[in-house]
């Protein structure tokens, strides 16, 4: 039976060749057209977004004009083939009589949904990238923000820039999701893409594009505001375009460079991908060079502006490093670095092994709990809780968009495989440019390992997993494999794993779990399993709005509000966007630059006794007959914590 058409070329050969062709000139005018026109519109929000902040028009004036150079080269892209015929198709009606299709196109869905129902409760979005857009749009261009979480300045801005005009002109974050619906959607016709250029069998790319684009991680953030799988789309087009542009086509070159320059912008690791797309795109860097050396002269400074570039020299003139990250006074390390590189490749090995083979749900028994606090206790668990986040022997109850990677189901699908191809068969030929990129992958993650000490390791080695499976798909036998029976059911079976994580998620339940636990509650009241469940789902919830409390609690005359703390869900004191101004506050502050920012009301954490917790208490003690404590609120957020105190201070005329 022939193959279904990919979303980016047209229907592939029925008859795996050990040495496919690279995708020809023809089918690089084909189906490319969304991809080009989503790297177009973020080159021009990210590249805009630094010029209006340039002369502080980032305001609806200022992207009203924006859209002028959008709209000009997306009618150029309409016209690509001549004829006022547009260069992309819609998909296909006939894809979806297959199962995979279908299977992908109900994750869709099901994502699109939860993002619609629910809010956004990622930590980092509301704790800093958020929040430093919406500081931004009130001083209508970008500025280095006082803060006492550095994320909100030297973290990459790619993914922000294009979150700007939804905040702008919406008022509000529940239509953030929808940039990495958009990323999500381009996901199975990029991997097919980018498979066949890395010389994966024709058949095999095309089972697996699916699958791995299905994947939990995947489709998890699909439904809200995390940055990481922004960038995905961006690499594999990078090497998609710089491999068809090996034939001189500079439009092909310039697509290519400025998708790896937008990948780093998303996140300054990153940048590790810059090597094996050199490699990848060299051939034809050469023939441009040799042709139309001219081009060089706008597509590099566009690249450069659209790239990591600008805010590394920006970190650069405010902190001395160009990744924005101090030393610790304590330790004298840089910030989120292990203690040694030895510690560092071994912490994340685990995190990343035991984060994509975890089932949905953990049991958390006390013995369980009991044996992680004993474990961090001792001396060499102690130099990886110093070289890592606090919960670094702690497993998570449930998989979440914060650690999931492939999934269960996906990882087990791999080695079912592997162990099922059989042996002996020819390897295919690959060329020089497509190993030397494949081990300058491997190089890429191993610096990632040596030098991260996150504990989402899961989620931010999400970029590396394609182009690590590439050389594995690439195997002979596995076009034998994927043609089997039980192949295409366990397929079915991973897809399904996910779309079942989609329903028990706590974040974007599609369920009305509350009501069922509810009921179950009363069915079976000597049962500790519901409550507990019930309370899951409704910490969640609060996460997602957690300063509502304390929003209440302030005057709503008051438009400009300070925060005195480290690290908190800021963008949810913001609420109503557009219409407050929340000021961060640092312990150096005095009662003259309180009242010189025009601030009556002042939020700080509190610790459990109700008093202001450090760095901010020698801050308050100095304040003490300044300000006066008007109300404090008890914030219920976790299940893990028992709770935020937040202190609301009125400052003294």
């Amino acid at each position: 039976m022939p193959l279904p058409a990919s979303p980016l070329r047209p229907r592939p050969p029925a008859v795996d060749s050990p040495m496919p062709k690279v995708l020809s000139k023809r089918s690089a005018s084909k189906g490319l057209g969304m991809v080009r026109l989503w790297i177009w519109l973020n080159t021009v929000l990210v590249a805009g977004g630094w010029g209006l902040s340039a002369v502080h028009a980032l305001d609806p004036l200022g992207y009203a004009v924006l859209a002028l150079p959008f709209l000009g080269g997306a009618w150029l892209f309409c016209l690509a083939r001549g004829g006022g015929r547009p260069a992309w198709r819609l998909v296909p009606r006939r894809r979806f009589r297959r199962v995979l299709p279908c299977l992908f196109l109900l994750l869709l869905l099901m994502a699109l949904i939860g993002g619609a129902l629910w809010r956004p409760e990622f930590a980092d979005g509301l704790a800093y990238r958020t929040p430093r857009v919406l500081h931004w749009l009130h001083q209508h261009g970008w500025e280095w923000i006082q803060t006492m979480d550095p994320r909100k300045n030297n973290r990459g801005v790619g993914f922000e820039w294009i979150t700007a005009p939804l905040l702008l002109f919406s008022h509000t974050d529940r239509l953030l999701f929808l940039i990495n619906i958009a990323s999500l959607t381009l996901l199975p016709g990029l991997i097919f893409s980018f498979l066949r250029c890395e010389r994966v069998a024709p058949r095999v790319a095309w089972n697996w594009c699916w699958v791995l684009a299905g994947a939990t991680g995947f489709v998890l953030q699909a439904g809200g505001i995390a940055a990481d799988l922004h960038a995905v789309p961006f690499y594999l087009a990078a090497i998609v375009f710089a491999r068809r542009a090996a034939g001189g086509r500079c439009s092909d070159l310039a697509f290519s460079t400025l998708a790896i320059a937008l990948a780093s912008s998303v996140k300054p690791f990153n940048l590790v991908f810059f090597l094996p797309w050199l490699i990848a795109v060299w051939p034809a860097l050469r023939l441009v060079l040799r042709r139309r050396a001219w081009h060089l002269a706008w597509l590099a400074p566009l690249a450069a502006v659209c790239s990591f570039v600008p805010l590394a020299a920006i970190n650069w003139q405010h902190t001395g490093s160009w990744t924005g990250l101090t030393r610790v006074p304590s330790t004298g390390r840089m910030e989120f670095a292990p203690v040694s590189p030895a510690i560092g490749f071994v912490g994340n090995a685990w995190l990343i092994a035991s984060q994509n083979i975890l089932p949905p749900f953990m049991p958390q028994p006390a013995s369980l709990q009991t044996f992680e606090v004993r474990l961090a206790a001792t001396p060499t668990g102690r130099r990886f809780q110093d070289s890592f986040e606090q919960l670094f022997f702690s497993l998570r109850p449930q998989e979440t968009e914060a650690t999931a990677g492939l999934g269960l189901a996906v990882v087990l699908l791999l080695l079912a495989t592997t162990m099922a191809a059989p042996r002996g068969a020819p390897r295919p030929r690959v060329p020089p440019t497509v190993w030397l990129a494949d081990l300058s992958i491997w190089l890429g993650l191993l610096a990632f390992m040596l030098q991260a000490g996150a504990y989402e390791a899961g989620r931010l080695a999400m970029p590396f997993y394609l182009p690590l499976l590439a050389p594995l798909l690439r195997r002979s036998g596995w076009g034998a494999v994927v043609r089997r029976r039980w192949w295409k059911r366990a397929a079915v079976l991973a897809m399904l794993y996910t779309a079942g994580i989609l329903l028990l998620s706590r974040g974007r339940p599609l369920l009305p779990w509350e009501h069922l636990l509810t009921q179950m509650q009363r069915v079976q009241p000597a049962s500790a399993t519901w409550p507990r469940a019930l309370a899951a789902y409704q910490a969640h919830e609060r996460r997602a709005d957690l300063f509502a409390p304390v929003r209440a609690a302030l005057p709503p005359e008051e438009k400009t509000i300070g925060l005195a703390t480290q690290v908190a869900r800021e963008a949810t004191l913001w609420l109503p966007y557009g219409s407050r101004f929340v000021v961060g506050l640092t312990p150096d502050d005095t009662f003259e630059d309180l009242r010189r920012r025009g601030l009556r009301y002042v939020v700080v954490q509190g610790d459990e006794s109700g008093k202001v917790r450090a760095p901010f208490d020698e801050w308050f003690n100095r304040m003490a007959h300044l300000v006066t404590v008007t109300e404090t609120v008890r914030i219920e957020s976790t299940l893990s914590q028992p709770g935020e105190t937040w202190l609301i201070l009125r400052v003294e005329k």
